[in-house]
């Protein structure tokens, strides 16, 4: 493992109450007994780097001996799927693999765990970052613990404890969210629930979970219904074998609706497929296992016109079905599809080899199956009726131990680092929360303060990495909300709050994919900020260009203007081609931003912005769109300037 340099190292663990244990790490030793709950800790003083590999010996009425640790520069990476997202799925793999063998860069990954109240233990294991295992670290932790090493010449360890999706409530300890107001009424109907649940007999919890198992099936059977009620193929029987197929259409399956057909690239309702087979005559009279690989969303399916089986909302669950021996003949059959989507892609996707039929019961001299994947005739059915359904239920899980429980990542997977020293942390994270800034912009001071206490940090560096660009460019519309809103809740932070930085990504998104690969740039960034704030290297521009004063100025051919200057570290600005400034919109006092014009001033750290249509602005702001594919503002090091927006009284 790697140890925290130049800082005072917690040493803990457990052991029978009374215990005496003994800690030796080099030159260095300290001992404790066990509290009445079999608890221990003793604390090192600090330590300087060193890349020799050293024991750590803890002795008590056992021991224990950890070899191979360093000392060096230790960050947490936390945050959802763009911080969890591996070096394998990213771009140029094979190059970073080629610069992989650093043996003093180690990395443990926590693996997903909740829990309702803190754990103080967890399943994981150090890995030496080397070409054969760099793959699977987070991209942009090691990009920025890559960068540090080269810049430091220390060993670097890397705490990645990330889980994709997550929102920022599940990261918070309870202890921080019960004392605010924004989650305290949350936190105690959260503890009421547990309470009660662990309260409940084992019958009494079978029986809540029979009960929520009888009425979603009484909703899927209400909801199928409702689907096939006026839907055309219900109408017109298309389920029988001898209907007239000449108004349908071929396609060869596995494939998406939207790779059908254009138009069914948005379309909600049902899409009927249609695959005629040979029964061979061995299969006379026995089960079949009819197997349709994942379907998205929901379907029911007919064989020789008998409704055989059905799903609801089991996407990407492979459909396996068991066609009864009663109807299976010898010769021609008609396997039928009814694939019903609430929402998104819909359609068969495949894998091709999960298409399959043939005998549950197989013998020797039996067909094995035949294969499904290729040519069926479709037909469009009717549009989606009602509310999508709600997936099937799995057994009822304790109170609090949801992903999207508050506390309950806190609980299960930073609780058991704690308080393992630390230089500080770096944090990718919001997507999640991207339709509800206001509350993000009181949780993330929260998570940054709470993490501080669970580290044991009266000064905890903290970085953020900005929403990237994301979703369709909209340059009809140059102020929008949404991501915008997150993007100013986190730049809010990074401003107002000590040794928090900020790295701004609004240049290299990807307008149909929220993780963007180019994850190594993200990392650099986020270690300029490190090194410069953090390590006091002195490193111009290290951090993006900030909006620090806007003033009304006069502006060509008699409008007004907007002189926009940034703060001094942000270093020079430019752009990121020859042209002018652009990502600028102002907006007058009917509150709609119109696309503005802007240059630069000779000092290189002012812009200023109008438009000869709205002579007196009152608003202004730059890149605040979910995509602001137009911004092109960046300091000298290429950081992108933070977007803002800014009515001026």
């Amino acid at each position: 493992m790697v140890l925290q340099r130049d800082l005072p190292l917690p040493i803990w663990g457990t052991a029978d109450p009374g215990e005496v244990i003994a800690v030796t790490f080099g030159p260095q030793s300290r001992s404790a007994q066990a509290d009445a709950d079999g608890r221990w800790r003793v604390e090192l003083d600090p330590m300087e780097a060193s890349a020799t590999p050293r024991e750590l010996f803890i002795k008590g009425a056992n021991e224990i001996r950890i070899k191979d640790v360093l000392v060096g520069e230790v960050w947490v990476c936390g945050g959802q799927s763009n911080m969890e997202w591996t070096v394998d799925g990213s771009d140029g793999p094979a190059r970073e693999r080629a610069g992989a063998d650093r043996p003093t860069l180690r990395l443990i990954k926590a693996p997903r765990i909740t829990s309702n109240v803190p754990r103080t233990d967890i399943d994981a294991r150090w890995t030496v970052c080397t070409p054969e295992t760099v793959g699977g670290f987070t991209a942009v932790g090691y990009a920025f613990g890559r960068e540090l090493q080269d810049a430091l010449d220390v060993p670097v360890g890397l705490l990645s404890i990330n889980w994709g999706g997550t929102r920022i409530e599940p990261w918070i300890s309870s202890r921080s969210l019960l004392a605010s107001e924004l989650s305290r009424d949350r936190m105690r109907g959260m503890e009421a629930e547990r309470l009660a649940f662990e309260s409940m007999s084992e019958a009494d919890r079978f029986d809540r979970d029979q009960i929520r198992r009888n009425e979603h099936a009484r909703s899927v059977a209400s909801y199928l219904d409702r689907q096939q009620e006026k839907d055309p193929g219900t109408r017109g029987r298309w389920m029988l074998q001898d209907i007239d197929s000449t108004d349908w259409g071929t396609v060869r399956l596995p494939r998406l609706w939207r790779d059908t057909d254009s138009s069914l690239a948005n379309f909600d309702g049902s899409v009927w497929y249609r695959r005629a087979i040979e029964v061979p005559e061995d299969w006379a009279d026995r089960n079949l296992l009819l197997e349709l690989g994942p379907i998205d969303d929901s379907d029911i399916v007919w064989f020789n016109g008998v409704r055989i089986a059905s799903s609801v909302e089991a996407w990407p669950g492979p459909r396996r079905y068991r066609v009864p021996a009663g109807i299976v003949k010898p010769g021609d059959a008609m396997i039928t599809v009814m694939v019903i989507d609430a929402g998104g892609a819909g359609g068969i996707p495949g894998p091709a080899n999960l298409m399959k039929i043939g005998p549950i019961d197989r013998m020797a001299t039996t067909t094995a199956s035949i294969p499904l994947a290729g040519e069926w005739g479709w037909r469009r059915g009717g549009e989606h009726v009602g509310a999508r359904p709600r997936p099937a239920p799995v057994s009822e899980r304790k109170p609090g131990t949801n992903p999207t429980d508050y506390a309950a990542l806190h609980n299960g997977m930073i609780s058991p680092f704690t308080p393992f020293a630390v230089r500080g942390a770096i944090w990718y994270q919001g997507e999640s929360n991207a339709g509800e800034p206001d509350r993000y912009r009181a949780f993330l001071p929260m998570l940054i303060d709470d993490w501080k206490r669970s580290f044991e940090r009266e000064n905890l560096p903290f970085g953020i990495v900005q929403l990237a660009a994301f979703k369709a460019a909209r340059d009809d519309l140059p102020a929008e909300g949404d991501w915008a809103l997150l993007r100013d809740a986190q730049a809010a932070a990074a401003h107002e709050l000590p040794q928090v930085g900020l790295v701004v990504t609004t240049d290299i998104g990807d307008a149909t994919d929220i993780h963007p690969r180019n994850k190594r740039e993200v990392g650099r960034r986020m270690s300029l900020w490190a090194l410069a704030d953090v390590y006091g290297r002195s490193i111009a521009g290290s951090e993006s260009p900030r909006a620090e004063l806007i003033s009304r100025v006069d502006g060509p051919d008699g409008v007004k203007a907007f002189r926009i200057t940034v703060d001094e570290s942000g270093g020079r600005l430019k752009t990121t081609s020859e042209g002018p400034p652009q990502g600028f919109a102002v907006s007058g006092p009917s509150g709609r931003f119109r696309w503005a014009e802007a240059r630069f001033d000779p000092d290189g750290r002012s812009v200023v912005v109008w438009s000869p249509d709205i002579p007196n602005p009152v608003g202004v702001c730059f890149a605040w769109q979910n995509n602001p594919v137009r911004a092109n503002v960046t300091n000298e090091l290429g950081l992108p300037l933070v977007p803002f927006r800014v009515d001026v009284p």
